[in-house]
């Protein structure tokens, strides 16, 4: 699976309850604002890029970046969930990478273990989807990471399904199409929830 056919999707429509009421994604973490970080590390593993904000309105300051810009699945403020159906349905190549805004040392090679975990497989259960996951370092067992997740398009139509029955648990969904776990380490997945996560 080369490049060309995965599109990378930031959701970065959340309220930013937790940080104050600052929007998340504009957050300044290490000198730069949250997005920036996962864009760098995601666009080398990408061919496109979509961020879901909220009403899809372009953030300032990445007006240098082809970036196509989408708002939620409405209703809005739903979860994860939204953004990932509303990146589905407007994704131009077969797969769709995942990733939340607030994810500053999001996996350099996320995108090729869960292509991995997908070769060769063909059509049956699991064949168009794969989520990360991180071992729990109580008891070893494996934790999903949801929003990190590599989705077939043709996935798209059985979402949007979902979301109009009144689904809304984004790990809930990927269990129900048997979604392909791939443990990282969980160094990758940190995010910043809180002012009290952002270092200067």
């Amino acid at each position: 699976m080369d490049l060309g056919q995965r599109t990378g999707l930031v959701l970065a429509g959340g309220q930013g309850l937790r940080m104050g009421g600052v929007d998340k994604a504009l957050a300044r973490h290490a000198g730069r604002p949250l997005l920036a970080h996962v864009l760098a590390r995601l666009a080398p593993q990408v061919g496109a890029l979509q961020v879901v904000t909220a009403q899809g309105r372009a953030l300032p300051g990445f007006d240098d970046l082809p970036l196509h810009w989408l708002a939620d699945a409405p209703p809005a403020h739903q979860g994860p969930m939204a953004g990932v159906l509303a990146g589905l349905q407007a994704c131009r190549t077969p797969w769709l990478l995942t990733v939340p805004c607030d994810a500053p040392q999001l996996p350099l090679d996320l995108a090729e273990r869960l292509a991995a975990a997908l070769a060769g497989a063909g059509a049956g259960p699991g064949w168009g989807a794969a989520v990360a996951c991180t071992r729990h370092p109580g008891d070893g067992t494996a934790r999903m990471e949801p929003v990190f997740s590599l989705l077939h398009v043709d996935l798209a139509p059985a979402l949007a399904d979902a979301w109009a029955a009144g689904e809304r648990s984004l790990q809930r969904w990927l269990r129900s199409v048997d979604a392909r776990p791939v443990v990282f380490g969980g160094e990758g997945f940190f995010n910043a929830n809180t002012p009290q996560d952002l270092r200067p």
